[in-house]
């Protein structure tokens, strides 16, 4: 089986803007500068562009204007605009809506007078103008009640209230044996972060804290492959924003460096007739920064992770993005050539391998205008 282990940066590049949001998940990614939203990567549900179901977007595609904010599910996509609606694309999770799960077929208005959006795989959560917070998970609404912040991971959210306490609800495996949740985690809180399984909170003082499941892969930041029940200071300081992917992590300090942690695999994601997540196979470690953080940049200003990449918006209104290829994350109009096909290693459970073709790499480095 062919190994890739070639590291290369792909830079987007984009008119300068005075701030950015970035959004990644599965392998799909959304970027808005406070105005125009744009749109990449993965297509089958039409979670990038809801206007076609080509596979792959390859080179971003401007969606709309007057977004202000977006978030990421594992095939759908939420964009928060001017008005206060968050507007919903993709493959709509069953029970969300009064409406059909599935393919939404355009962009679709979830609700009204929003004023925070928050997804991971097949849970989101929204805070409302009045500042009440309400959370989606396995076909099923909950109340949070007041919250100035939120954040989904696959199975849990974080909710920051205004006088700094950070509470986490959800599945409480993730917590000492015993909790009940809702749950208070910490006071003094500045922000809180959530992906897949890991959960991140920001300090007052600019630590930053994580707990979840630490892996192998040192995706929490850690020197150790336990689940971390407690939020731990993980050595980042001076920290004013932070993301973290299924098996990577990163924050940005205060001085616009960012520092990352983990691995990021060369990763490939099968999809079956009807565009639905069929399988997914980790070929090998494409990057590992290690298991505590490391410098990697300077003059950033956002940052996003996906399954197997991360996008950073620097100061100057550039982006980098690193990582996997497989269905056009990188944004250069470049798309990696694979087939992943069952294999039989004899322990009676379905296996799946990959197959990446000749002359086709699986991180690309090129150059996309995003603008008029």
């Amino acid at each position: 089986m062919k190994k890739l282990s070639a590291l290369l940066i792909c830079l987007l590049c984009l008119t300068a803007f005075a701030e950015g949001t970035l959004a990644a998940w599965g392998s799909h990614a959304l970027f808005t500068d406070g105005n125009s939203l744009w749109a990449w990567g993965s297509n089958h549900m039409g979670e990038s562009d809801p206007a076609s179901y080509d596979t792959a977007v390859a080179v971003p595609v401007k969606l709309m204007e007057n977004a202000v904010s977006v978030a990421c599910g594992r095939q759908f996509s939420l964009c928060l605009d001017t008005q206060g609606r968050a507007l919903i694309w993709g493959n709509i999770p069953a029970g969300l809506t009064d409406g059909a799960a599935g393919r939404a077929g355009g962009m679709c208005v979830l609700a009204e007078n929003i004023a925070r959006i928050s997804a991971c795989e097949e849970s989101l959560a929204l805070i409302d103008r009045a500042g009440q917070g309400r959370y989606f998970i396995s076909g099923k609404w909950f109340e949070l009640g007041a919250c100035v912040k939120i954040a989904c991971g696959a199975d849990f959210a974080l909710y920051l209230t205004d006088s700094g306490e950070a509470w986490f609800t959800g599945n409480n495996e993730y917590l000492p044996s015993g909790s009940e949740t809702p749950l208070k985690l910490l006071d003094g809180a500045k922000s809180v972060y959530a992906g897949g399984q890991t959960g991140m909170v920001l300090s007052e003082d600019g630590r930053l804290l994580v707990f979840g499941a630490s892996g192998e892969e040192g995706r929490l930041g850690l020197d150790t492959g336990e689940w971390i029940t407690v939020p731990t200071p993980n050595g980042t300081e001076n920290v004013i924003t932070a993301a973290c992917g299924p098996t990577a992590g990163g924050a940005v300090t205060k001085d616009g460096g960012f520092c990352v942690w983990g691995t990021l695999y060369s990763y490939f994601t099968g999809f079956d007739e009807n565009g639905a997540f069929a399988a997914s196979v980790a070929d090998d470690t494409l990057i590992s920064y290690g298991k505590t953080p490391i410098s990697l940049l300077q003059g950033v200003e956002d940052i996003a992770f996906g399954d197997a990449f991360w996008l950073a918006l620097t100061r100057d209104g550039g982006l980098l993005c690193c990582g996997s290829n497989d269905w056009g994350q990188m944004g250069d109009g470049s798309v990696t050539v694979f087939e992943i096909y069952e294999e039989d290693d004899g322990d009676g459970e379905t296996d799946y391998a990959v197959e990446v073709y000749e002359n086709n790499q699986h991180v690309f480095f090129g150059e996309v205008l995003i603008g008029e």
